[in-house]
């Protein structure tokens, strides 16, 4: 490798570096696409809006109106003068609960994580009981309170019924059923017993806030995209509200909504639309990091003693993909692989399939570096080569520089000579690594996004999470040696003086660089690094052979 390829390659690990903290540490914004057709209600937007001024305590300015006659709610969390009840509904993998206090969710419990900060208690999907879960009929003439009083009428291990009957004379059923694994349906039925036409907009509001999940605001800027945040797939264009660490946050949609969510990387509380070709989406957040996502239907007329029903399917779980991918609305599109997607996919199904057979998702990362690496040893002998044939040419090499060290030009144009003369490329060593590039950023998104990695134990009482940094630090500080080994058994043309730079800058970059990525990522690096360890031995070994065995056919026909 020459001074100039020696620039190439050190301006791909820069890149490489760059792209990885930019992906770490900086929120992408997605495009917004709204239109106006009718579905829009200021009811819902006053509630969501008053709701996040009320947590932040300044009022916003439509809070100078009635806003609770206006949407139809009563939007001031009131004390309530009847008896709380609670019902529970339940599987093996998750358990809900839910209070008469406006029919809506108190806890949701997944028994099979704990949280990051809490070790000791399960993953609560619900933020200091804060009842994030409101259901509304927007309607001016008739005064709802998310606080009503609901009678439990059933209950089950799976089902839960609840009944509310306004003094109106509209009388509001929430049934709440477990279908599946993480998989909720939600029926509103709303019985017209009035003496009129009853006409509403139904709405369905999830409120939370970025801080769940033990985070305080310090931790909310450094948590790698681990904190809470909305967003909804409009028109098959996804809102995302990642930068609500950054600022407040306020954009709306209407037309498809395949879903609503409240999601960090590695859960998420998603609401789905049950037959509605036309809806509106909108989120929006506080100061504080609180904020509310909506949806809301179109207008639906009950007739005089009929009823109505309107439903949503939610998934109220783990960023698991199989799991987004079977509610069948795009929802595994909240797993943020971006554009690197087609690469992510067949990454993240070939690792699960390693983890069914060895059930540890740290040995499945070496079986999938082993795979890896046999796919790419293409590139690999080919750079290696490369590197053996430049490393031939590098006294010739050392001549023309000495020869022409003070005309760059004539210096440039007789080394492209002599590498067509011996059918080189100087750039032969870096090619074939910049092509493995996006196997190796499409590795980090995958590894990074993957729920299964989440609190997955590779070695017990080291790593015990390979979701999280290494913490010890041994595996970054394995690398950094491994890279060390690697540089010197790699064959260079490089001058004494960048040689010498590249043998240590390289090792305690790398280190620097995995210190604070999840330790399943480097554990990747680093089985990777080793297997290059060896393949570069087998190489020097086969290259010394030839050379000694060429030595002695010369030697025998002198």
């Amino acid at each position: 490798m020459d001074s100039s390829a020696a620039r190439t390659f050190l301006a791909i690990a820069l890149s490489m570096a760059v792209i990885l903290l930019w992906q770490m540490y900086i929120a992408k914004t997605h495009p917004v696409r709204a239109t106006d057709a009718g579905v829009v209600d200021t009811g819902v937007e006053s509630l969501v809006d008053s709701r996040n001024s009320e947590n932040s305590g300044s009022p916003s300015s439509e809070d100078t109106e009635d806003n609770s006659v206006k949407a139809g709610a009563d939007i001031t969390e009131k004390k309530v003068d009847f008896e709380e009840k609670l019902a529970v509904i339940k599987n093996d993998l998750v358990e809900a609960t839910f209070t008469n206090r406006g029919g809506r969710l108190k806890g949701l419990i997944l028994k099979k994580y704990r949280e990051r900060h809490k070790k000791e208690e399960n993953v609560n999907l619900v933020y200091k009981d804060a009842l994030p879960l409101i259901t509304m009929l927007n309607n001016p003439s008739y005064r709802f309170s998310e606080n009503d009083g609901y009678e439990i009428m059933e209950n089950s291990d799976n089902r839960i019924l609840m009944r509310y009957e306004h003094p109106s004379g509209i009388v509001i059923f929430k049934e709440y059923k477990i279908e599946k694994d993480y998989e909720f349906i939600l029926n509103v039925t709303v019985k017209n017993n009035t003496d009129k036409e009853f006409s509403f907009k139904p709405a369905i509001i999830w409120t939370d806030s970025a801080l769940k999940g033990g985070l305080g605001e310090e931790d909310l800027k450094n948590s790698l995209g681990e904190h809470y945040y909305p967003s909804c797939l409009a028109n098959n264009t996804i809102l995302g509200g990642e930068n609500i660490y950054k600022e407040r946050i306020s954009q709306k949609a209407e037309g498809q909504i395949g879903w609503i969510s409240s999601n960090s990387r590695y859960f998420i509380t998603s609401i789905i639309p049950v037959n509605q070709k036309m809806a509106l989406c909108k989120f929006t957040s506080d100061s504080n990091y609180n904020y509310s996502v909506s949806l809301t239907y179109p207008e639906q007329k009950t007739p005089l003693r009929g009823e109505t029903l309107f439903s949503y399917k939610m998934y109220l779980g783990p960023k698991g993909y199989s799991l987004l991918k079977g509610m069948g609305v795009e929802l595994e599109r909240a797993v943020d692989f971006g554009w690197l997607a087609v690469l992510c996919i067949p990454l993240l199904y070939l690792l699960n399939f390693f983890d069914s057979i060895v059930h540890n998702y740290g040995i499945a990362i070496i079986l999938l570096t082993i795979i890896i690496k046999l796919i790419s040893i293409p590139f690999t002998q080919k750079s290696m080569k490369s590197m053996q044939e430049l490393q031939k040419l590098k006294p010739k090499l050392d001549e023309l520089q000495k020869k022409y060290k003070d005309d760059k030009e004539k210096l440039n144009e007789e080394m492209m000579k002599l590498y067509r003369e011996y059918g080189v490329s100087p750039f032969g060593g870096c090619l074939p690594m910049l092509l493995q590039m996006p196997i190796w950023f499409a590795l980090y998104r995958m590894l990074s996004n993957s729920v299964e990695l989440y609190q997955a134990a590779f070695i017990p009482h080291w790593i015990d999470d390979l979701s999280a940094k290494d913490p010890y630090y041994i595996l970054p500080v394995l690398l950094g040696v491994g890279t060390f080994l690697q540089q010197k058994l790699t064959p260079s043309t490089m001058d004494s003086t960048q040689a010498k730079v590249m043998l240590y800058f390289m090792p305690i970059f790398l280190t620097f660089i995995m210190i604070s990525l999840p330790s399943g990522l480097t554990l990747y690096i680093f089985v990777s690094s080793l297997l290059s360890i060896i393949h570069q031995i087998y190489m020097n070994r086969t290259n010394s052979s030839i050379n000694n065995q060429t030595k002695t056919l010369r030697e025998e026909k002198k």
